[in-house]
């Protein structure tokens, strides 16, 4: 079994003083949440270190960028089980997540990107997207029917546009 978490964090931003709208996904604090998680995994079901793989981006960071370092740790892990965790911006328009978003596009990472990057995937998947609009992400899991189950934390007011 091997954890992924990946969370869109602007903690930097924010503390550097940087007037940024920071929507409730963030407000929430993702990094906290990760880090407990993270314990969770360690105390309560004995992960090892090895076994989690922690990505954290914020706007400095593109969604290829991303994407690319995702797919390297499940090409990895392809016939392990995972355990994925993200914690962010979910998108409404476009099914997918925002990386800090921008009018070009270059900073959301589409759940057609994800679709792509699990498309090698043999093990079974517990995906946790813990972001407005999660359960926008169920119908690019397809090519894992019958192994996967999927948790979505959307926000009050943000449900799936599934």
């Amino acid at each position: 079994m091997h954890a992924i978490l990946l969370i869109f964090d602007e903690s930097e931003e924010k503390a550097s003083g940087s007037e940024v709208e920071l929507c409730q996904c963030i407000r929430d604090n993702s990094l906290d949440r990760s880090k407990m998680l993270i314990r969770y995994l360690r105390k309560m079901l004995g992960f090892k270190k090895s076994q989690i793989s922690f990505l954290r981006t914020s706007r400095s960071e593109t969604a290829l960028a991303v994407a690319e370092k995702l797919k390297i740790i499940i090409d990895g892990h392809e016939s392990d089980n995972i355990l994925f965790y993200y914690s962010g911006h979910g998108l409404s328009d476009y099914p997918g997540w925002s990386l800090g978003g921008n009018s070009n596009g270059n900073k959301f990472l589409y759940y057609e990107i994800l679709e792509k990057i699990f498309k090698s995937f043999q093990g079974k998947l517990v995906f946790i997207n813990d972001c407005c609009h999660a359960l926008s992400v169920e119908p690019y899991l397809k090519d894992l029917e019958g192994r996967y189950l999927l948790f979505g934390a959307s926000r009050a007011g943000s449900v799936s546009n599934v």
